[in-house]
């Protein structure tokens, strides 16, 4: 759900950015827009969001209070201006563009086949965030697709959580449309309907499959890179043994992954605060777990304090399991934080395996250490 609330108390963009904060610390909330201009904070998530949890929340910040507003239902954009105020489509390459202080902010796409457009990557600098540029590259990318009749492949997980919020775009994404124009006037008879549907169900279907192996092939081949590397490490040893070959994935991938988280660190506690349970109640754990992720990778690489190490790893992936677990399965679609914001890569079952695997391995270990 969304909701747009009156804010009262706010004075300066120290304000717009404490209440921020104090709206993304609730496990309610998924996204969280505050405007110092307008006095209003928009906010986005689950159904148990409330009105008087925020409020709580939000005056543990400071002297501040949310009311409810009414705000106008969008309007459909002019056929002759699709991009919202701010935002420029650079077709050549591909991309809507919002620049900011010289800092561009990019929603970038791919063209897959004549009539459709598959909407890939939004990415914001930290320094932007917060200030609804998401918003207006989404919106501006969606109305150019609904006057081009295009349909649309949502593969960005900020886009699919646009289009929950937007119910009035959900039809790009079936081309329902785009089949009904392209098939006007042509008979149909039952045969020509049957050959139809079945070429348009076994589209969707290799579009579906093609958007999956493109959102996570970069962790798929980090992790492939990873198993070559544990290999590698046990030939030049000539140590084949379960406990020394697991040590050495579980050190390169904690070491990787805090590289990567480390590239983007602000960026990364926003990500990692929507869903996981103690950075959810103390951000400060956000800024920390990528160095805690670096400790216990050079720890495992080079084989000093085993059993602590691997008690350490068992609890804080138990951890991080449990809040993958709970977004999931309350259907939060919400961006990973595994590789940082580098990639966009939307939270899902993968990522359980992910986190349960290494919280199985550290258990593994610890059970031969100590038998």
């Amino acid at each position: 759900m969304k909701a747009v609330f009156d804010v009262s108390g706010m004075h300066c963009q120290s304000c717009e950015q404490k209440l921020r904060e104090s709206l993304l610390a609730s496990p309610h909330v998924d996204r969280a827009e505050v405007s110092l201009a307008d006095e209003t904070a928009t906010v986005a998530g689950d159904a148990d969001l409330s009105l008087e949890e925020l409020n709580d929340r939000v005056a543990q910040a400071g002297d501040y209070h949310l009311a409810p507003t009414d705000s106008a239902e969008r309007q459909p954009a002019p056929h002759s201006d699709y991009l919202v105020e701010g935002v420029e489509h650079d077709a050549d390459n591909n991309r809507f563009v919002y620049l900011s202080d010289s800092r561009e902010s990019v929603l970038s796409y791919e063209r897959p086949d004549a009539g459709v457009i598959n909407l890939a990557h939004t990415f914001v600098p930290p320094a932007d965030r917060g200030n609804g540029i998401a918003a207006r590259l989404a919106e501006s990318a969606l109305n150019y697709a609904e006057q081009q009749t295009l349909r649309v492949i949502p593969t960005c997980s900020y886009v699919r959580s646009y289009l929950e919020d937007n119910p009035r775009y959900q039809s790009l994404t079936n081309g329902k449309k785009q089949q009904a124009d392209d098939h006007e006037g042509e008979p149909s008879d039952a045969s020509q309907h049957n050959h139809h549907s079945d070429a348009s169900h076994d589209h969707d279907h290799a579009d579906h499959h093609r958007s999956w192996l493109a959102t996570y092939k970069p962790l798929l081949l980090i992790i492939g890179y990873l198993i070559g590397g544990t290999a590698i490490a046990g030939a030049a040893a000539g140590v084949w043994s379960a406990g020394f070959l697991m040590s050495v994935f579980m050190g390169l991938f904690f070491v990787a992954f805090s590289f990567f988280k480390m590239l983007d660190l602000a960026g990364f506690a926003e990500a990692y605060t929507s869903y996981d349970l103690i950075a959810a109640r103390w951000l400060p754990y956000a800024y920390v777990y990528p160095f805690i992720e670096l400790g216990l990778g050079v720890a495992y690489l080079l084989q000093v304090w085993p059993v602590a190490v691997n008690a350490a790893t068992l609890a804080v992936m138990l951890v991080s399991t449990a809040g993958v677990v709970n977004a999931v399965a309350r259907g939060r679609d919400i961006q990973c934080g595994c590789l940082g914001t580098m990639f966009d890569l939307p939270m899902s079952t993968l990522t359980i395996v992910e986190d349960g695997t290494m919280a199985v391995m550290a258990a593994v270990m610890l059970v031969m250490l100590l038998a």
